[in-house]
């Protein structure tokens, strides 16, 4: 007789569903689409456990067609993907700093929340939406335990590792410093990671739920 398993504990979609995800940063590289300047940042899931070990990727595209590798200030002052890529940044807890090789490696091993969104396929030629097709994308970031996991209302967990300020680059899964705990006056505001307002705190769900509803009738 054969090895027994049981196939229906075993998630085989390649994509993570729609909503919020407890998160670890595996990697974080820079590199380059069709010669332009990208950021890319790989991450696994830690909450909710039944998808825990899942991976997903966020690419943030700073070059251009004008400046493809970045060099020109204005280019990352005008960049939708730089802003993206620093709320990213703030979520890891990852200080600030003009060496992104620096940020980049001090990310690596911190956790955050993020927000996944499907936006559906659109043909090329025709522009129909392809029934059944999705992009699957990472939109919205936030500090560990600021927003509910997948939106069930249940708070993530305390993050095991953030950088410190003044920390140097270190080897890949190196780092160890831990986040200070938040005092309660600074988390008064919460920055929704949808639409990155400040919203007061004893309001927060129910703004962060008014976004779940406006996907959901999209």
């Amino acid at each position: 007789m054969g090895r027994k398993w049981n196939p229906d504990e075993i998630n085989d979609s390649p994509d993570l569903s729609p909503g919020t995800y407890h998160v670890r940063c595996l990697e974080f590289t820079e590199g380059e689409v069709n010669g332009r300047l990208v950021y890319r940042g790989n991450f696994e899931v830690i909450e909710p456990t039944d998808v825990a070990g899942m991976r997903q990727s966020a690419t943030f595209f700073i070059g251009t067609e004008d400046d493809p590798e970045g060099n020109d200030p204005k280019t990352w002052q005008n960049s939708i993907a730089a802003k993206d890529l620093k709320r990213c940044f703030k979520a890891l807890r990852v200080p600030m700093g003009s060496d992104l090789d620096v940020m980049c490696s001090n990310a690596v091993g911190s956790e955050c929340v993020f927000k996944i969104v499907q936006t559906p396929r659109k043909d090329k030629a025709s522009g129909a939406i392809i029934p059944g097709e999705f992009y699957t994308n990472v939109r919205g970031w936030a500090e560990v335990g600021m927003v509910p996991v997948n939106a069930s209302g249940k708070p993530a967990g305390t993050p095991v590792k953030a950088a410190t300020p003044g920390a140097s680059a270190s080897p890949v899964g190196k780092t160890t410093a831990t986040a200070k705990a938040i005092p309660k006056a600074a988390v008064s505001m919460l920055e929704c990671p949808v639409c990155q307002e400040s919203v007061p705190k004893a309001g927060f769900e129910a703004h962060y739920n008014k976004h779940e509803l406006e996907e959901a009738e999209a």
